[in-house]
């Protein structure tokens, strides 16, 4: 049985998303276990004009009830296991689509629309649709405006598996730009979405504002998964990208796993991007170029890339800067780890690479320097902080391609700083201009890490080369994996701190 001391946590109320009165709370919260693996939920409705009850459980949304309901059961817990619930009254309108619907019902639960693109031409600000379980064969075009108070929202249903399928019969891509879902918007929410076989891209986001993309699944698109360009305040959030920019040629141009053009104020955060299918013209994890700026690229787990750069920072030919890059984790990469360039003269500025764990790269663990034998432009004030930066450089190609950290002609004003270069071909640290290069550890002792062979790269207690060792200057306040820096008289040296 789930033991009698479970915890349920009601929480009645929270501001409801369109600012217009608010439903009572519900009251008399309840539960019943029903058995080792569920637990029936129940309260009193004491209103009459809310829109339906979210519930959630350890924080995650599970489940959205119609209005007027009293009760929720949940199954497939774990037994002898504590879990906390929350039910919320909502005044969110929303519809729901399901492959067996009838697009000329109400979109209500129990009458719901049977496609997506329905909602894209029906929704107005403040409204959400919840796409049941299936596979759908649509092409979508979002350009309805969401506000600030009132944004639009495309989520599957909890729980479910939502496939956009890009293969027959849906309409072919025009030309050689755009995606499965499109958007031309603002305020605008994507959730819990896989995307899969379209024959360019997958998200394809252009001259937009606010717009969150969040717990998507793309996989097997010729172009990007996400591709965001001329756009502002965007958030890329616990995606994965899998198997993107296959068959990318010349002329079919395939981008990046997770490309943002000219695009600023966005935070790309917590996605998974592996595999890539190596375009001809692309394939990178993830690529910040041409002309972006104030980006924040931050606990991404990229591997696995084959011929291209996990993550890229290129100039191209527009002026970039203010890009974070933070707490990434590139492995096995078939290419430089990071790569910070200017393939054709656009100015490049303001770049902080912090606290990152690179290693298996075959080429360079991180460089900055022109690439593709580019134009080259003024590339300045980069700061290379804190990163642990192992065992790359080993796979063939140039003698200049096998370093842990190489800074090429062309950039001025760089520090690298505190981090660890240890086990990289052929040299550690190479540098050619302005560059401050101090409190970084490049010897060969693999007894520092707590297992290098297992990919364990924390830090020991006999470190005593590392621990207490870095500057404070510039030094980040967390490490890789968020604890508070310094733990001890001094600042650590890598992205982890002891």
């Amino acid at each position: 049985m789930i033991r009698k001391n479970i915890l349920v946590l009601w929480v009645l109320l929270l501001t409801p998303i369109l600012l217009i009165a608010a439903p009572a709370n519900p009251t008399n919260p309840q539960f019943y276990p029903l058995s080792s693996t569920s637990v029936s939920l129940n309260w009193t409705d004491s209103a009459s004009d809310e829109n339906g009850f979210k519930i959630f459980r350890d924080g995650k949304l599970i489940f959205i009830t119609p209005a007027n309901a009293t009760h929720y059961t949940d199954t497939g817990l774990q037994p002898d296991t504590t879990y906390a619930y929350t039910v919320k009254s909502t005044s969110e309108k929303s519809y729901f689509v399901d492959p067996d619907g009838n697009d000329n019902d109400a979109g209500t639960q129990a009458h719901p629309w049977k496609t997506i693109e329905h909602a894209v031409n029906t929704l107005q600000a403040g409204e959400t649709v919840w796409i049941k379980a299936g596979i759908y064969h649509e092409q979508l075009w979002v350009s309805r405006l969401g506000t600030a108070d009132g944004h639009i929202g495309f989520r599957a249903f909890p729980h479910d598996t939502v496939i956009l399928d890009g293969r027959a019969p849906t309409p072919q891509i025009n030309g050689t730009w755009g995606g499965v879902f499109n958007v031309e918007a603002n305020y605008i929410d994507i959730g819990g979405l896989t995307i899969q076989y379209s024959n360019f891209g997958a998200i394809w986001i252009s001259k937009s504002q606010h717009i969150m993309i969040e717990d998507c699944n793309t996989s097997h698109s010729v172009s990007s998964g996400i591709y965001v360009e001329e756009s502002s305040d965007i958030t890329v959030n616990h995606n994965e990208v899998a198997y993107a920019c296959s068959y990318g040629t010349e002329d079919n141009v395939a981008h990046e796993c997770i490309s943002i053009v000219d695009t600023n104020h966005s935070v790309i955060s917590n996605n998974h991007v592996h595999d890539n299918d190596g375009g001809i013209d692309g394939g990178e994890g993830i690529d910040i170029k041409v002309g972006s700026h104030d980006i924040t690229v931050i606990k991404n787990h990229i591997h696995h890339i084959t011929n291209r750069i996990g993550l890229y920072v290129d100039a191209w030919n527009k002026e970039t800067s203010g890009i974070q890059l933070l707490q990434n984790h590139i492995h096995h990469i078939d290419d430089v780890g990071i790569s910070i360039a200017s393939e054709q003269g656009g100015a490049l500025s303001d770049v902080n690479i912090t606290n990152n764990l690179i290693y298996n790269a075959s080429s360079n663990g991180i460089e900055v320097g022109s690439a593709n034998g580019g134009l080259g432009g003024l590339m300045s004030n980069m700061n290379i902080i804190n990163n642990t930066v192992y065992n790359n450089g080993h796979g063939s190609g140039s003698n200049d391609a096998h370093k842990g950290i190489v800074i090429k002609t062309g950039a001025i004003h760089i520090r690298i700083q505190n981090n660890i270069v240890s086990h990289n071909g052929n040299e550690q640290i190479v540098t050619d201009g302005s560059v401050t290069v101090t409190h970084n550890y490049v010897g060969n002792e693999r007894s520092i890490f707590v297992d290098a062979a297992a990919y364990k790269f924390a830090i020991t207690a006999g470190a005593t080369a590392i621990i207490d060792q870095g500057s404070g200057l510039l030094a980040p306040s967390l490490d890789f994996v968020g604890d508070s820096r310094p733990q001890g008289l001094g600042y650590d040296i890598g992205a982890y701190e002891r």
